[in-house]
């Protein structure tokens, strides 16, 4: 028999990540932002928590209007992931989306 022990998990709101493409996928769209806790600025992909009752797909659009002002025209949900995985709870969908035109 194993040696019991105690386990602690934190669990995460629902978030939502989406890398943005253009027309020939070869290249991504990226934001320069500061990220407070580690006070770093950095490239990122928009992402974002879930507003209740809003699906990923609808955070996502939400994002990427709001990070870099572009409205995808189209998405495809190829993966959710966990990126804490272990001891963290936070199921984070990804998607992959066109790039549409800059919102004004």
């Amino acid at each position: 028999m194993g040696e019991r022990f105690e386990r602690h998990t934190v669990t995460l709101p629902a978030a939502a990540m989406t890398v943005v493409l253009d027309d020939d996928g070869t290249n991504g769209l990226l934001s320069w932002r500061h990220h407070f806790v580690p006070d770093l600025w950095n490239r990122v992909l928009p992402d974002g928590l879930l507003d209740d009752g809003e699906l990923p797909a609808g955070t996502e659009a939400r994002e990427v209007e709001e990070e870099t002002s572009y409205r995808p025209r189209a998405v495809e949900h190829p993966v959710t992931f966990e990126p804490m995985a272990g001891t963290v709870r936070s199921a984070f969908p990804r998607a992959r989306r066109r790039a549409g035109r800059r919102s004004d």
